[in-house]
Parts: C-alpha cells; structure tokens; sequence
C-alpha cells in the first residue's frame, strides 16, 4: 500500500468515529435500540408516557413502602377508626332526685296536654298538642323557650290527625320543619258530638316549614310519606346515620310496626297523586260535614322502595319482658344508632293510689329483636314527685321522648289538684354507654 492511499484510509477512520461522537450512543446489535421511541430517558421499556415505576408484589397502587396493605395514606400503622356500644338506659332505674328537670311548670298555647315535642338546640322547643274542645280536629305547634311562658308563637295544622310523634329539622339556612302525622280521620264518629271530633287515625308524614301564626290544612301539604295500608303513622329521623322510621298500625288497628328506610331514598322518591285507603270523617264544618269522604293526596309512595327493616309490635313474641305494647299506649319513639327507643305509658287516672307507668323499650333494627325494656323509675315515687312540686297525686303521663349528641330527653304532661292547665314536664338523662359490641342487657 502506497503511503498515500493509507492516508487516506486513516483520514476515512477518522471521520467515521466523529459521527459516532456527535450522535451520543453506538447502534445496537439487530437494529434495536434500548428505549422505545417518545420514552423518557431512565423509563422503563414498555411503560406508557405519566406511568408510575412498577410497584413491589403486595402493595396497593399509591401506598408508600412499608405501608401495610389495605391502610388509608396518613393512617398510623395498627390504627383502627373507634367503635361505639350502644347507649345504656340502666340511668332510667335512678330516682327523681337523681335526674335533671330541664323543665317544669310552663304550659302550651292552649291548656291541653302536650302530645311531643323536638329541640332545636337554641334553647327553644317545639311541642303538639290538640286545640281543644270543639277544635279537636287542630292540632296546635306552640314554639317557646324551653323555660319560658312568655314569647310563644303558634302555628295551626287542621285535620292532621294526633300529633303524637314529631321532629324538628333545621335546615341549612335555619329554616325550621316539622314531620309530622297528617291526613287524620275519625274512625268512631257516630260517638262523637258534631262539635268534639277528634282527628286520629292519619295516614301519611308531612314535612312542613314551621311559620308563625299560619293556618294550614292537610289538603295544602304537597310533601307527605305514604305507606299503604297505615294508619296512625308517624316519623323519627336519624340525620347523621341517614335512616328514617315510620310507627303505625294496620288498617284495622291489630298490629302495629316500625318500618325503617334510607332517608335519601325516601327523600328522593317521586311524587304521585294517590287515593287514600281509609275514607276520612272530618268536621265540625261547613266546608267538611260529619260523612266519610274519600280524599286524594300527593305522596312519596315508600311501597317503591324496600325497607331496610320492618319490626312488628307483637306482644306474644317478647316473652320474658314484662311490658306488653297495646294499641293505645304509643307515646313517642326516637332512632339513633342502629336501634329504635319506643316509649310507652299511661296516666293514672287520677288515681293517686298509683303511679303513672313510664316505658322505654329499645329495638336493635339489624335483627329486629326487642333488647331491652326499662321502666322509668324518676315517675314511679308520688312522694318524690309532690317533693319536686311536680304533681300532688302522682299525674306524669309520658309525652314524647328525644336523644341529640349522647342526651335523653323524656316529655311528660302533669297536673295538680285543681289545676286547669296541663304543664310541659321534661326529664333530662346523661347517655354513657355500653363496651362495645352488646347486644342484650335484660
């Protein structure tokens, strides 16, 4: 080889390893090369453009290293959210002396007996009571301090029935609404005077927005619960745990039940126009003369949806309590938690030689089963009772009973000797509660 043209193959080489340099990397073997085209350098072959590097066998997509599967991110290793029991009503077997009277002495608009009641937790209540005679088809809502006979506003629902189980919901903008039973008949009457009808037997819920001085008529309601078929019906509402109770009783009044659905599902259902089972009397009036009467009213129709439980109130099936629920005894209940708190009682007919009987009995709603019954003991002393000058001969019939955070609330209506006036009575018990996971107590 001439010297020239080695120079000139040096010269070739050269060139040569200088595109190699400005091109940054050596082809690889077989055409391909180690990244894919529109990768990042340092991803992983295969992966998609934004993809995570791959993740340890075992962890859960987002968990950090040496997270245990199933953790949330920010919770402490072994970290379990806390689990309540349920409230324990032994507190109900303390005496009078023993238990808060948040009130006594004051009274309604009218001088009947309070039916219930609902805190709004201002300091204020709600209660029901009938009108009064020859206006016994009105029901009354007096809005007062929880202490005060003075300031009292009223509102008037016409033919909504008894009123023996309300709730009070405050809304967003701190607006009030009261459930209540609605569409009320009277099923005896030929025994009734023209001008003593008395409204019961009502057949949906209604939801109305509390307004002072208002008169309203159950006509006027366009946002009621239906069951078909009930009657006597009332509501409770569990608005943390979104659960809705209904209380009522067949057509003929034989058995009674606890129904409970999703309050959400309830709320959303459509409503509809439908014929009310039972033909209501109404009167005294004009406009409504003493016939039976077919009405139409605009309801939710809860038939739609499947209850979450349904509890019948059948006396033979509690054996072993002591208390049995007649068809007449209904003075309240209240949900919360899983578990339905029905009150019952009755007066003691003036009978000073006895006490008033005070009822709670506690319904777990997953298994439908009666788990306790408690007997009032704070009514059962008329000594105690005259010494707190709350009545001279034992009158504390039970009138509605509430729970709000972990406090109960017992509604009573009591009297005096000579009194003309009915007096708003309401005992107010601290909740603990049980070790988690009891059912039965007693």
């Amino acid at each position: 080889m001439t010297a020239r043209r080695l120079l000139a193959l040096v010269t070739l080489v050269t060139v040569l390893l200088a595109a190699c340099e400005k091109e940054d990397r050596f082809p690889q073997p077989n055409g391909t090369d180690t990244e894919q085209p529109g990768e990042q350098p340092g991803e992983e072959p295969g992966k998609k453009p934004g993809e995570q590097p791959e993740e340890q066998p075992g962890e859960q997509p987002g968990e950090q290293p040496g997270e245990q599967p199933g953790e949330q991110p920010g919770e402490q290793p072994g970290e379990q959210p806390e689990v309540k029991g349920p409230f324990d009503l032994s507190v109900l077997a303390r005496p009078l002396g023993e238990v808060t009277i948040l009130t006594s002495g004051t009274w309604l608009q009218n001088t009947t007996v309070m039916q219930s009641f609902g805190l709004p937790g201002d300091g204020t209540m709600y209660a029901v009571q009938v009108a009064g005679s020859g206006q016994k088809h009105k029901l009354n809502v007096t809005h007062k301090g929880i202490t005060a006979n003075n300031n009292k506003t009223k509102m008037q629902l016409t033919f909504f029935g008894h009123g023996s189980n309300i709730v009070v919901e405050r809304d967003a903008a701190g607006t009030d609404w009261l459930w209540v039973g609605c569409f009320g008949t009277n099923t005896y009457y030929k025994r009734e005077a023209p001008d003593n009808v008395h409204c019961t037997s009502n057949q949906t819920v209604a939801r109305v927005r509390y307004q002072a001085g208002k008169e309203l008529k159950a006509d006027d309601v366009d946002d009621q619960w239906y069951i078909p078929g009930w009657k006597n019906v009332h509501a409770a509402i569990d608005f943390e745990a979104r659960q809705i109770a209904f209380f009522g009783y067949n057509s003929n009044g034989s058995s009674g039940f606890f129904r409970v659905y999703d309050l959400d599902a309830a709320l959303a259902l459509p409503k509809k126009t439908v014929t009310l089972a039972l033909q209501i009397v109404r009167g005294p009036s004009e406009d409504y003369p003493l016939t039976p009467q077919s009405f139409q009213a605009t309801v939710h129709d809860l038939s739609a949806l499947t209850p979450l439980a349904t509890i019948p109130l059948v006396s033979a099936t509690w054996t072993g309590y002591p208390y049995n629920f007649g068809t007449g005894d209904n003075q309240g209940f209240e949900i919360r938690e899983g578990r339905i708190y029905h009150f019952h009682g009755a007066g003691n007919d003036s009978d000073p030689s006895k006490a008033c009987e005070s009822v709670v009995s506690v319904f777990d709603i997953a298994t439908g089963l009666l788990v306790e019954q408690h007997r009032v003991m704070a009514v059962a002393s008329i000594p105690d009772l005259a010494a707190a000058n709350l009545t001279d001969y034992g009158f504390m019939e039970s009138e509605g009973i509430k729970i709000y955070g972990e406090t109960l609330y017992l509604g009573y209506t009591t009297k005096k000797t000579g009194d003309t006036h009915r007096y708003v009575t309401i005992l107010q018990y601290p909740l603990p509660r049980k070790a988690a996971g009891s059912i039965t107590t007693e």
